[in-house]
């Protein structure tokens, strides 16, 4: 190719499947990954573990993803697209608390799936003692939160102080965090009464009430 010659540009069709390809292998990559994640410890997954799972050189890999804190972090953002994507839809319902309560269970049931658990608590790790990744989750929480604290006040059921409303996420946070611990601690606790228990508690959270004296 001359200096001077110039690159033909793709049509729209072109470049749409590229982007299509691009994602396609990013995904492969994430879904490798995760496996081994999962399988050997965040540091115990090698580049070449990943790059044998996903079936591409790891030269490949690095295409895609800097390094394995990249692919955390985009591990991580996927997780928020789809919580997003999830909250979308349960602020077009029309008793959107209702629905935010059923979604609860629906959370519950993908934690309690066996797979998820030992993942978080890879990530949490590393997150303790990795600042990078540590950025990456306290950057994804506070787009949760924020997407969490929206939905609640179009629902107009949230008559909280903002204090209140801050305590009462944080304390829901907290519950789902502890059951992918707890799943690991316990993993044979009654998952189907838990369930029900975690809805019933979501729902006295989230319903402005205040009966406790302290």
């Amino acid at each position: 190719m001359t200096e001077n010659q110039v690159l033909p540009k793709l049509g729209p069709g072109q470049k749409s499947l590229r982007e299509d390809r691009t994602a396609a292998r990013r995904q492969q990559v994430l879904d490798a990954a995760q496996g081994c994640f999962r399988q050997h410890g965040f540091h115990g997954a090698s580049m070449a573990q990943i790059s044998a799972a996903a079936g591409m050189s790891v030269g490949h890999i690095y295409h895609y993803f800097e390094n394995k804190d990249a692919i955390v972090a985009a591990i991580i953002d996927e997780d928020v697209q789809h919580f997003s994507s999830e909250f979308a839809e349960i602020g077009r319902s029309p008793d959107i608390m209702a629905a935010m309560i059923d979604h609860a269970g629906a959370v519950v049931r993908r934690i309690l799936d066996g797979k998820g658990p030992t993942l978080s608590a890879e990530i949490f790790a590393e997150a303790a003692r990795n600042p990078t990744v540590r950025r990456v989750l306290q950057d994804a929480d506070k787009k949760v939160h924020d997407i969490v604290r929206e939905t609640i006040f179009k629902s107009g059921r949230a008559p909280f102080t903002e204090e209140q409303l801050e305590a009462r996420m944080e304390v829901i946070g907290a519950m789902f965090d502890g059951l992918e611990m707890r799943l690991i601690r316990n993993p044979d606790f009654p998952r189907e009464a838990v369930i029900v228990e975690v809805r019933r508690l979501i729902r006295y959270v989230l319903s402005g009430e205040d009966t406790a004296a302290d």
